[in-house]
């Protein structure tokens, strides 16, 4: 059997690429009918092929040999002509998926496996050909109709794919309602990706999603409550102008992470970052032409403390907790000092040259930044206590250690490696490009203040997961 499904993945190759070779639509479709039969095969074979070890096997195989076939250009988005790196990266997750669980839960290899064939491929696939109107949010360009394909293949996976084979037994959700709410998750998680990311994000979140779902037995009523308000939220902070399109979407996301879980009060810190910070960025004077915050920032700020607030609902481990509100702890102090700091206009010094440098500018700390950091840390851990229900110092101690040592690290990594710019005309320094100057003076080029955030805030979740691991 294993032999029938792997030549007839290797026809399916043979064939996209004589398609492919035409040009025009035929290659765009050809590309799609391999997406959807070869990812489908591979589903279906964790409960077709008798010896999983041996799946596992060619799959490992099979993943460097692609890894070189992309690299080498072999496979090419016909539209955009870039490398299909989406190839390799369904491969990728296939194998993971294979090596945890195709023994004792084979189901979920299946369900992500086919909702990545059927929904994504039919998305596309339909939204290229038939769709007229085109949105883009922080990803390439999608169909309406794409996404409204992609909906309705994603919820009829997910409540019909038991049906499949006999062994598999129930539906992967319980409830309609949440099913419908991660069918709507995935479809905007493939709205927002970009360069074939979404093979990789699509599965994992269905991973997720199915690996929490033991965890929860929520009313249908509760799920739709969960699941209106962080939407109405977005909508209200995307018409206020505190987000962009793209990032209220994120934040969507996140908040739907963060409240539709066993524990939903823990969305509490985020919404206090969240809240302060937007506040904060809205005192006059204002310090610059727009507040609102991208898809990026809100990730760069919020993805890895709701990752490791996932890890806390998975495995019930209160260090991940902890690394949690230290990450949106370090995200509170950090935005605080740099609006608290940037329109007192105290002195400014870099933190590692301890030379002058402008408001604002990365890497620059005041007394009175440090002060507001150390104060919003304090109230990120304060409020922390309140959500835990009980006094607990150790707990204290480590949310503001940790929150305040993210702010520090943010300011160190803004002075040794962000990318900084002198302004021609002005001859100021400044975190972001001019229209004639796109190369940085110092740092590197692509660690932006996002990745810098990103980083910061990670290093404040670890921190706090260690310190109260070790206290």
């Amino acid at each position: 059997m294993i032999f029938a499904l792997v030549g007839f993945i290797l026809l399916l190759v043979v064939i996209s690429q004589l398609l492919y070779r035409k040009g025009g639509t035929t290659a765009s479709f050809s590309r799609k009918i391999l997406h959807i039969g070869a990812i489908s095969v591979s589903a279906a074979s964790v409960y077709l092929v008798p010896d999983r070890d041996v799946l596992m096997m060619i799959t490992g195989l099979a993943i460097p040999v692609l890894g070189i076939l992309v690299w080498r250009g072999f496979f090419r988005d016909p539209i955009r002509g870039r490398r299909s790196w989406g190839i390799f990266y369904f491969a990728l997750v296939f194998g993971l998926l294979l090596w945890f669980f195709r023994e004792s839960r084979p189901n979920i290899v299946f369900y992500p496996m086919l909702v990545l064939a059927l929904a994504d491929g039919l998305a596309a696939l339909i939204g290229e050909r038939v769709g007229k109107w085109t949105y883009i949010l922080s990803g390439d360009p999608r169909t309406v109709l794409g996404s409204v394909v992609f909906f309705t293949s994603a919820f009829a996976c997910l409540w019909f794919g038991h049906f499949a084979f006999a062994e598999m037994g129930q539906r992967p959700f319980a409830g309609f309602s949440i099913t419908v709410m991660v069918a709507v998750f995935l479809t905007l998680v493939e709205s927002t990706s970009r360069n074939g990311r979404d093979n990789i994000w699509i599965p994992l979140f269905l991973v997720y999603w199915m690996l929490l779902a033991p965890k929860m037995n929520p009313g249908e009523l509760e799920i739709g409550a969960f699941v209106v308000v962080p939407a109405l939220a977005s909508w209200m902070a995307y018409r206020m102008r505190w987000l962009r399109a793209d990032g209220a979407v994120a934040a969507l996301l996140l908040g739907w992470l963060m409240l539709v879980s066993p524990e939903p009060v823990w969305i509490i810190p985020a919404l206090v970052f969240f809240v302060l910070g937007s506040t904060l960025s809205k005192l006059p004077p204002r310090a610059g032409v727009s507040s609102s915050r991208n898809a990026m920032q809100v990730l760069a700020n919020g993805g890895m403390p709701v990752f490791f607030l996932c890890l806390y609902f998975l495995t019930e481990i209160s260090g991940f907790l902890v690394g949690s509100v230290s990450g949106f702890g370090a995200a509170l102090s950090d935005t605080a000092s740099s609006e608290i700091g940037s329109r007192l206009r105290h002195p400014t010094f870099d933190i590692v040259r301890w030379r002058v440098v402008p408001p604002g500018l990365s890497g620059g700390i005041s007394w009175s930044g440090t002060l507001t950091g150390i104060l919003f840390a304090l109230v990120m851990a304060f409020v922390v206590v309140i959500i835990h229900g009980e006094w607990s110092p150790i707990l204290f101690a480590v949310v503001t250690l940790a929150g305040f040592a993210g702010n520090i690290t943010d300011s160190l990594l803004g002075s040794l490696f962000q990318a900084k710019y002198k302004h021609q005309a002005s001859g100021q320094w400044s975190d972001e490009p001019d229209a004639q100057h796109n190369d940085p003076e110092t740092g590197v080029k692509w660690i932006t203040n996002d990745m810098v955030n990103l980083l910061s805030v990670s290093t404040a979740c670890i921190l706090g997961f260690l310190l109260y691991k070790g206290l």
